[in-house]
């Protein structure tokens, strides 16, 4: 007999940078330096980890896990833009892709940590919708079609705590012409 010992390996040491089979992931960001693992899990269910570490300064190096088309295909699916506003870009990392409307993962940027931190109510509340974010009036509208006779328009205010607020909600039915 031999005794087991179980090892988490949440518990292990992990390594300040990203590894060294790393590729980097040209965003438009000169705040940070992106990078990307290689692909890993089951093919049906690819993930790998997106590396955020900033340009300037020792600051820790952020890892995001990347899962669905964001995983598979990162130079597209990986999107930095400001989409709360306030002059600083964000993440939206696709979820999911459909034929018109696509989901996505929002990743706001904090400037009182330097973090990017998940916003699950926008996400939430914008998955499968065409999005577009009107920095004019700081609104972001929704657009869906959920036939071929029924779409909807929702206009969206962005609050100070990141929560959504429903502005205006627009639908319209086609209905046929009798004959």
């Amino acid at each position: 007999m031999f005794p087991l010992f179980w090892v988490s390996f949440l518990t292990l040491p992990t390594a300040v940078g990203a590894p060294p089979h790393a590729q980097p992931l040209p965003l438009p960001d000169p705040r940070f330096q992106y990078t990307l693992s290689v692909l890993t899990g089951a093919p049906t269910a690819p993930t790998r980890t997106l590396w955020v570490k900033p340009a300037r300064g020792k600051r820790p190096v952020q890892a995001i896990t990347l899962s669905g088309p964001a995983a598979q295909d990162p130079t597209h699916e990986v999107v930095a833009r400001d989409v709360n506003f306030d002059g600083q870009l964000d993440l939206m990392l696709t979820r999911n892709r459909g034929l018109v409307n696509q989901t996505y993962s929002y990743w706001l940027y904090d400037t009182s940590t330097q973090r990017f931190v998940f916003n699950a109510a926008m996400s939430s509340a914008l998955a499968g919708y065409q999005i577009t974010f009107d920095a004019a009036t700081q609104h972001i509208v929704t657009a869906a079609r959920f036939s071929c006779c029924e779409h909807e328009t929702r206009t969206y205010a962005l609050r100070p705590t990141g929560a959504l607020q429903l502005v205006h909600t627009k639908t319209d039915k086609v209905m046929a012409q009798p004959r």
